[in-house]
């Protein structure tokens, strides 16, 4: 009797250490400055491993510099006729996909025709990527999608889907992973996020081999096309 005691302490005893161990790592994980302190080590491992060589990368991007709003004569939101010339002159210099992480969701405020010149080079190349986002609010006891969409000229004139460009910051701000799949469902379409609109127009994957939402069951890959993301 007395073993069996003993046997049924011990038991008793490791099952505390395991359960107050567990609440402890809970409380520890969900602990603001441990999480700070992990994503901390996480840029640290970026900063061991070095820049990597993108010299031979066939991606190129064009930022909106204050450089850029200086040599401009009119000021940032710029005119859409700006956006037209960009579109021509990269093409001219061989782009095959051209995105812009900008939401055009207004007319010109300095002249109507620009936002035609642009919708014109848009249909005229047909290698353009627009940007749009989601707003979700929350009424009658359901939550509401609205798309925040280019407007109707451009959307129009575009060949390809507008691209959803929000992505979720962690605690600290920074930006450290985006996530595949669309989110968005509207038309019988599948919106998907910018990144993959510009890999399916730069590789000429048709929307049929793309994942529609998530990762295969039981995998940890995205498939799009003939790759496992």
């Amino acid at each position: 009797m007395a073993k069996k005691k003993k046997k049924k302490k011990g038991f008793l005893y490791i099952s505390l250490i395991a359960i107050s161990a567990f609440i402890l790592s809970f409380i520890l994980i969900n602990f603001y400055p441990i999480q700070v302190l992990e994503l901390n080590f996480k840029d640290q491992l970026f900063e061991w491993r070095g820049l990597l060589d993108v010299s031979d990368s066939p991606t190129v991007l064009v930022a909106i510099s204050q450089k850029a709003d200086e040599e401009i004569p009119e000021k940032y939101p710029w005119p859409t006729s700006v956006h037209a010339r960009l579109v021509e002159n990269l093409n001219q210099a061989g782009a095959k996909v051209i995105a812009f992480d900008v939401l055009f969701e207004g007319r010109d405020s300095y002249d109507a025709k620009n936002d035609t010149l642009f919708a014109e080079a848009i249909k005229k190349h047909g290698n353009v990527i627009l940007a749009g986002e989601l707003n979700k609010t929350t009424g009658d006891n359901a939550e509401l999608t609205e798309p925040q969409f280019p407007i109707d000229i451009l959307q129009q004139s575009n060949p390809n889907r507008t691209a959803l460009v929000r992505v979720i910051p962690d605690l600290d701000g920074a930006i450290r992973t985006y996530n595949f799949g669309h989110i968005y469902e509207a038309d019988s379409k599948n919106y998907y996020r910018l990144g993959i609109e510009v890999i399916k127009e730069y590789l000429d994957i048709p929307y049929e081999e793309i994942d529609e939402t998530r990762p295969n069951p039981g995998s940890e890959y995205f498939k799009l096309g003939h790759m496992m993301c």
